[in-house]
């Protein structure tokens, strides 16, 4: 997502989202839609971490021979 915002940033083209007050032509639209995109980094780091962590449980309750999840 700020990704997205930097390419069209360089293009000079800004967003403004009418419903959430968010308009990237000002300073803080643009750190409004930072911290967004930080903030939704950082859920998907921790989903991501859960997803191993849950994996990593799973396997270590193999059971008679059988395979977890097939890994």
């Amino acid at each position: 997502m700020l990704e997205l915002s930097k390419q069209l940033q360089n293009r000079g083209i800004d967003l403004v989202v009418l419903d959430q007050g968010i308009d990237t032509s000002t300073s803080v639209g643009r750190m409004f839609f930072q911290i967004l995109g930080s903030i939704a980094e950082f859920e998907h780091a921790l989903m991501s971490e859960g997803t191993r962590d849950g994996l990593a449980a799973a396997r270590s309750r193999h059971v008679a021979g059988i395979d977890i999840l097939g890994v």
